[in-house]
């Protein structure tokens, strides 16, 4: 017996030692393999909701880390009249925005509503219902018969741009792609947009000439044409002729008007896109603001917490999955005034600590973290600099109000 018992003992403990190495062997690459899905997995998602809806390709833009460090700023510097503190607590929210030195900007009532809840309210008899009852809309309207089509001057997922012709007027039409207009969800999100776009009036938004249909499946929103084209064309076909005293202060000043005024509105209207390719110029320079389609309600969190804007535009605590607010708009016109002041795509010079250019992920996850900023040019007025970094603050309630803004770049 002890024969026996000495014989099977190595064996049993050989079958054992074997045994846990095969299950360790084996639990090893697995756990591995799942550790790396889930995290891979979670990039995916991550990248593909910040990109999805990106309006300019962000690979060819990369800032120099010499502008990294969180910087508080203060606009006291600036405006003797007032400290900080007033800068901060300055309550910007009114029923109305007086432009100074120009025309007299109009406010209507915007629509109230829970808009892209499809409900047993939805679909065309919902949008036909719009067209027909809601007095803006309906003051605005246009006959169909009377606009001419021509050349297609943009397209989107969703949407086309084209110049047309009205009244022996050039106009530019906007309207849905034509496999998008049977589409439910697409139709109540144009309407809603044209709801909001038919209640603004300002000297530097873009004017809304009327709304035309035949059907609630060929809405068109029909505006003025703008030969010189948008702020980042020009500034990359003439903006070696600008300076900010020739034409650059004024094209911020106007952009920060149109901005206040959609903030001060009683329910503050969050553009959500600010950026130099949604800004149009007039023949005598005047910026105009477009870019509505993805506009949203200040107090209508769910809407304004769909991604919209570019990556490269969207201020850090957008870029953590939280809400757009006025503030975010705030980033996004600091991150404008660097388009304005050197030409180029933010983040164009963005480089590693060991010189390397920056991928676009790599950019974004710096931004979140507070490290990362926009540039200015070296010779970059002091102003609009101070201007500049005070809209990008890591910490969002720090940020200068639009009015803020104005009143900071006409003083």
């Amino acid at each position: 017996m002890s024969s026996s018992s000495s014989l099977s003992g190595p064996s049993s403990s050989t079958s054992s030692d074997a045994d846990n190495n095969f299950n360790v062997e084996l639990l090893v690459p697995i756990i591995g393999t799942t550790v790396l899905l889930l995290v891979g997995g979670a990039c995916c998602c991550w990248m593909h909701r910040q990109w999805e809806k990106s309006g300019r390709k962000g690979g060819h833009s990369t800032t120099s880390h010499d502008n990294r460090r969180a910087v508080a700023v203060s606009f006291s510097q600036l405006d003797r009249s007032s400290d900080m503190s007033d800068l901060v607590t300055r309550s910007t929210i009114q029923t109305s925005y007086q432009v100074s030195g120009e025309d007299t900007a109009h406010t209507r009532q915007i629509p109230h509503r829970d808009a892209y809840e499809l409900g047993s309210d939805s679909g065309p008899n919902y949008v036909w219902r719009i067209l027909q009852e809601d007095r803006n809309v309906a003051r605005m309207r246009i006959p169909y018969k009377e606009i001419r089509l021509r050349a297609r001057l943009a397209t989107s997922w969703s949407r086309e741009v084209r110049l047309g012709e009205y009244q022996n007027q050039q106009v530019v039409v906007k309207r849905l792609v034509k496999s998008k207009r049977s589409h439910i969800f697409h139709l109540q999100e144009f309407i809603y947009q044209l709801q909001l776009r038919v209640t603004l009036s300002h000297p530097n938004i873009v004017t809304l000439v009327g709304v035309a249909w035949s059907s609630v499946a060929d809405v068109m929103l029909v505006m003025e044409h703008y030969p010189l084209g948008d702020l980042l064309s020009y500034l990359e076909h003439h903006g070696e002729f600008m300076t900010w005293e020739r034409g650059k202060y004024r094209i911020a000043i106007g952009i920060a008007r149109a901005l206040a005024y959609l903030h001060s509105q009683s329910t503050p209207v969050v553009h959500r896109d600010l950026q130099a390719s949604n800004v149009l110029l007039t023949e005598t320079m005047r910026a105009k603001l477009t870019g509505f389609d993805s506009s949203c309600l200040d107090e209508q969190s769910h809407r304004c917490h769909v991604a919209g804007a570019s990556p490269f535009w969207s201020a850090p605590e957008v870029l953590r999955g939280r809400p757009y607010t006025v503030k975010a708009d705030v980033y996004a016109f600091g991150v404008l005034l660097t388009e304005l002041d050197t030409g180029k795509d933010p983040f164009h010079d963005a480089v590693s600590p060991v010189g390397t250019k920056l991928k676009p992920i790599q950019v974004l996850n710096e931004v979140m973290q507070g490290t990362l900023r926009p540039s200015f040019s070296a010779d970059c007025p002091r102003r609009i600099r101070v201007i500049g970094v005070g809209c990008y603050q890591h910490d969002a309630s720090q940020r200068p109000t639009a009015d803020q803004l104005l009143h900071l770049l006409e003083a």
